[in-house]
């Protein structure tokens, strides 16, 4: 099974490559620890892929978004702001299929390095399959390195 969801991803990556002029790749380490995956094109917009899976080998969760990104809110032009809409599927039980928005602010470390992007994002989750916990808000702290 999981190597279908190993391909399942190589070929949404793929996929989506004709639509970015930038990558990047990182680490997730808020409620949904794992990798995470930036594709990003000139007009200010962006798809994000998650990817987390527990260490105990219980469940596996894959998130996509597509994100609105402004570079000019902020003078310095090295925090822009986003925001965007997206879904979460997961194995793991009452979660397996979920619509979220997504609220972010990101910084370009440009003092270690300029490609180096740190960010921290806001996820309300509505749960469509849920019995009890149908509105989750999650907490996205990680980074990002841009190629």
């Amino acid at each position: 099974m999981s190597k279908i969801k190993i391909i399942f991803l190589f070929f949404l990556i793929i996929s989506l490559s004709s639509f970015s002029e930038y990558y990047a790749i990182g680490a997730n380490l808020g409620s949904n620890k794992g990798l995470n995956l930036l594709i990003y094109n000139s007009q200010e917009k962006a798809v994000q892929v998650n990817s987390s899976w527990s260490l105990n080998n219980t469940s596996t969760t894959f998130i996509f978004s597509f994100d609105q990104v402004y570079f000019s809110l902020m003078p310095d032009g090295v925090t822009p702001m986003y925001y965007g809409v997206g879904m979460k599927v997961s194995n793991k039980e009452d979660e397996y299929i979920g619509v979220r928005g997504v609220l972010g602010a990101s910084y370009f470390a440009q003092d270690i390095d300029e490609n180096l992007e740190l960010y921290i994002e806001l996820d309300p989750t509505f749960h469509l399959a849920a019995t009890t916990n149908f509105l989750a808000l999650e907490i996205g702290l990680g980074f990002r390195y841009y190629f």
